[in-house]
């Protein structure tokens, strides 16, 4: 359904620095370039309600172009990079400053526009681009580290040499599921950070072209809008409102707001999140539920209540944490559990219970939902509605915690995994609550490791029965080689062409130098060149369809080009030592290799020719006759194999 959205501009200053600060609070900022080098930040606010769309300017940052900005609530800052050569990494503090923080070891062959905060708020997530090069890097930057240590993952569209063209991702609140828009399928697209893989999906075949989404953000409910800027129509923005299960992309309204741009938010205030140890629960068996609660505005939310009631055949057990200073209730038949008059402060804590699943429980599927209310209608709270948990597992906003219970006395499955060569396979049934666990190796732990291929069976024991779970492990291998080490002149071009040896097909392959220079030409094609400045090292990282990994690595060591040249020579036609030519480890190019007697004239000349060739050489004669014993001077130039033209002299003495 469309909504059209009135744009309303809230100019508070044009300084450079404003005095607003930063906040979570369910906040949406953007960046955005209109002229050269000038970028201005802002403020968005999004009403569904109200119709409009609210864009309060924020800061000037004059000789600037930044983009790839990110919220991080841990510090109260805008992180982003600065598309300067080299990249490099800024941050904006709440008083709204902006500085520069590292140079980042990032291809510049790649656009790195693209960037969101990990979950865990420690890791920055910059997606790379090549139109050229035509593939993806992943960088993973650690903002916990004063180094901003940089981690690159090569990313591939189900293991295929295709490529996205992606101008801005972020995470989803509560899944942690990082989104994106490919400008070239037209398509959202999902992007696991795990195993480097884009997935793209569209049940909706969209009518025209949306062209490209530089900044794309959630808002605190979990929408998830972007501004896109076609190719036919770059003088404007349009606003759309991207369903994350289907890819539908619902349009919005038009915005005349435009330029170069990216942007990020903060999509919490007050929530409620609820998740359950694990998904596959058992009959006689204890359960942990985490309620974590979120306060993400800028006040303590006071006077609160909390209540969850189980379904039908789990009661609680126990309250193992509390930080708050809430009383909790017990209901008669144990079901439901309640907390009540306490505060939640700024920030993030949980609450934790555990529940016992009764014997007679019936198997299936259950779901289970808190509520956080105003409990004091004096006290002070964003808390309007009652506010229900949420499961953070799904991208549904405010749906019920769901999981599955079995009987352990029904359980009887065979699962089939692979074992990459050479590694040590984990095998686990993650049956919560077994009381015991016996292998067919003979071994009654709750996991075992194995380096063979194989069937094996574990027989798992609990209260209320015993269920079977069968192994079939397969082999699966993939090597890689790069040769020897080599040998070159500086800044020499070298030709890498890795041997790959693999049981299904590659997926990803990432280059990497083991220093600090960047000099690869591509580091996600399978083969590739680089250009080697100094004694250094470079490395290869394959991964196949079956998930196996395989690296190496090559050193190559620079040398100086290296001549040998005799200091005499003797053209007398005894066939020895007769003709003077220029001598190298390997067989340079030359130019103008010349001959000069002690008064400066140029007795001798060979425009090119290649070193080690005597036919190239000097015979001792000058204009057609032979030349006086002497000294004579030689000068040459050597082509190396890098292209580098390098000049050479000395003398050389006749003798007759």
């Amino acid at each position: 359904m469309k909504r059209l959205y009135t744009l309303i501009f809230t100019l508070l200053s044009l300084a450079c620095y404003c005095q607003s600060a930063l906040d979570c609070n369910g906040s949406i900022y953007r960046v955005i370039e209109k002229s050269a080098d000038i970028s201005t930040l802002q403020k968005l606010y999004i009403d569904s309600d109200e119709d409009n769309l609210q864009v309060e300017h924020l800061a000037i940052y004059r000789g600037h172009r930044l983009n790839a900005m990110c919220y991080r609530p841990e510090d109260n800052s805008l992180y982003g990079l600065r598309l300067a050569s080299p990249y490099e990494l800024f941050k904006i503090d709440e008083d709204l400053s902006l500085s520069k923080e590292k140079v980042l070891p990032l291809p510049e062959s790649l656009n790195f526009v693209a960037g969101d905060i990990h979950p865990d708020g420690d890791h920055m997530i910059v997606l790379g681009y090549g139109i050229e090069e035509q593939s993806n890097l992943l960088a993973i930057i650690d903002l916990s580290d004063p180094n901003y240590h940089t981690e690159m993952i090569p990313l591939s569209i189900n293991g295929t040499d295709e490529y996205v063209i992606c101008a801005d991702i972020a995470f989803h609140p509560t899944t942690g599921i990082l989104y994106g828009f490919d400008r070239v399928s037209n398509k959202m697209m999902r992007v696991d950070i795990e195993d480097g893989h884009i997935s793209l999906f569209s049940e909706q075949v969209y009518s025209e072209d949306i062209g490209v989404v530089p900044s794309i953000f959630f808002d605190h409910e979990g929408h998830l809008y972007g501004f896109s800027i076609s190719d036919e129509d770059f003088g404007s923005n349009k606003l759309y409102e991207f369903d994350t299960e289907t890819g539908v992309a619902d349009y919005v309204s038009h915005v005349d707001d435009y330029g170069s741009q990216d942007g990020c938010s903060c999509p919490f205030k007050v929530q409620m999140q609820q998740s359950i140890n694990n998904k596959n629960q058992y009959a006689c068996t204890e359960a942990q539920f985490v309620i974590k609660l979120i306060n993400r505005t800028p006040l303590i939310q006071t006077g609160l209540a909390l209540v969850d009631t189980l379904p039908i055949g789990m009661t609680v057990k126990s309250v193992d944490y509390n930080p708050f200073v809430a009383i909790s209730h017990l209901s008669s038949n144990y079901r439901t559990i309640s907390f009540t008059d306490f505060d939640l402060p700024i920030g993030e804590d949980s609450i934790v219970y555990t529940v016992y699943i009764d014997e007679n429980v019936q198997p299936g599927y259950y779901e289970n939902q808190a509520w956080l209310t105003q409990e004091n209608p004096d006290s002070r709270s964003n808390l309007v509605e009652p506010l229900p948990s949420d499961d953070p597992v799904t991208s549904i906003v405010g749906d019920r915690t769901g999981f599955l219970i079995e009987k352990i006395k029904n359980l009887d499955r065979m699962e089939d995994v692979i074992l990459c060569q050479g590694d040590i396979l984990q095998l686990n049934p993650n049956v919560i609550g077994s009381l015991g666990m016996e292998w067919s190796t003979g071994a009654v732990s709750e996991h075992i490791d194995i380096v063979n291929t194989g069937t094996y069976d574990v027989t798992i024991t609990g209260n209320c029965g015993t269920g079977r779970i069968r192994y079939r492990v397969a082999s699966a291998y993939v090597d890689v080689e790069l040769g020897e080490d080599r040998i070159v002149d500086k800044d020499q071009k070298i030709e890498l062409s890795p041997l790959i040896e693999s049981s299904s097909d590659i997926r990803t392959v990432i280059w990497s130098e083991l220093n600090t220079f960047k000099v690869m030409e591509c580091y996600t094609c399978m083969e590739t060149t680089a250009r080697i400045p100094l004694d250094m090292g470079v490395q290869i990282t394959v991964r196949n369809a079956d998930g196996c990994i395989a690296t190496d690595e090559l050193y190559a060591s620079v040398e100086d080009i290296k001549h040998y040249i005799p200091n005499a020579f003797s053209p007398n036609g005894d066939g020895h030592n007769d003709i003077f030519y220029l001598q190298s480890k390997k067989n340079y190019l030359f130019k103008n290799f010349s001959i000069y007697d002690r008064w400066g004239n140029r007795q001798f000349i060979q425009q090119e020719g290649s070193v080690n060739d005597e036919s190239y050489g000097w015979n001792g004669a000058g204009n057609g006759k032979a030349l006086n014993p002497g000294v004579y001077i030689w000068q040459a130039t050597i082509v190396g194999l890098d292209d580098q033209e390098r000049t050479i002299s000395g003398d050389i003495t006749l003798l007759r």
